[in-house]
């Protein structure tokens, strides 16, 4: 199917509202997950995915047959490996279409305890390997970060995410922070949200968490680049930032984080006046 025959059906079916989705559109939208067409990859293949798994047009049978055609085609890591280029739009929305359907078991299991774990391990694994920062594009969003970020979330507060994978999720958002660049598009909002996901659940405890962004602090405070460093700092109070406030909002009781990030942002903020 051509981008414009799939634009166009893509267009008739959200007016006209189906009672059910045949495979070969489906196999179709995810060989376009990545087309650089940011009208057909974002507003209609990621949107019309999104909608549909959320309101069960997609039944259980092709939701499994979507999540096995992405792993055995390691969508999610299409082209990591490689110097930036075009794949990263493949990876990001491959993420975001696994946000959907971990959220949709979650609610209502369909998966296999395999192809859950399997989801679960390539979720944390994803932002280890991430190396491409770009936010908005030539071609739409790339925002890999953003993108990892809010399936680091589903998946954990997924009810049958292991412990065992914290650490693996907590070394994506590390591996962001530390790369040479800053984020663009609000990355540090959107990685803090399953940080907020395993303290509501007692995943990690406060003193945990807070050992571990103490950590950081420390790293970038050895990294000799004061360029790099200035980077690595921003990021960590753009995430510092976005966790005190998410806290408050979900009443999580964490004094000893709390003050500990309130006074990060205020000496940042004296040194930098602002913590944008």
């Amino acid at each position: 199917m051509t981008d414009e025959k799939l634009e166009q059906e893509l267009v008739r079916l959200r007016t006209e509202s189906p009672q059910v989705v045949n495979y070969s559109l489906l196999a179709a939208m995810l060989d376009n997950i990545g087309n650089l067409n940011s009208v057909l990859r974002d507003q209609l293949i990621y949107s019309s995915f999104a909608q549909w798994i959320d309101d069960c047009m997609i039944s259980n049978e092709q939701a499994v047959w979507l999540l096995r055609q992405v792993q055995q085609r390691n969508l999610l890591f299409s082209g990591i490996y490689e110097r930036q280029n075009d794949a990263v739009y493949t990876r990001t929305f491959t993420a975001l279409l696994l946000t959907s359907l971990i959220a949709r078991d979650a609610r209502s299991t369909f998966m296999t305890a395999e192809m859950r774990t399997h989801l679960f391990e390539d979720a944390t694994q994803y932002l280890q390997l991430e190396n491409d920062l770009r936010g908005l594009t030539e071609h739409g969003w790339a925002h890999a970060f953003g993108h990892g970020g809010d399936l680091l979330y589903y998946v954990c507060y997924h009810p049958k995410f292991p412990t065992r994978l914290i650490p693996q999720a907590l070394a994506g958002i590390y591996h962001g922070i530390m790369l040479p660049s800053g984020f663009t598009a609000g990355e540090g909002s959107r990685l803090d949200n399953c940080l907020v996901a395993l303290l509501a659940q007692d995943r990690i405890t406060e003193s945990q968490l807070l050992n571990w962004l103490r950590g950081i602090q420390g790293v970038i405070a050895s990294t000799a680049d004061q360029s790099l460093q200035f980077d690595q700092n921003n990021k960590l109070i753009n995430l510092c930032v976005s966790l005190a406030y998410k806290m408050r909002f979900e009443s999580l009781s964490t004094p000893g984080l709390s003050a500990w990030l309130d006074e990060q942002i205020r000496d940042f903020y004296e040194a930098n006046g602002t913590v944008a």
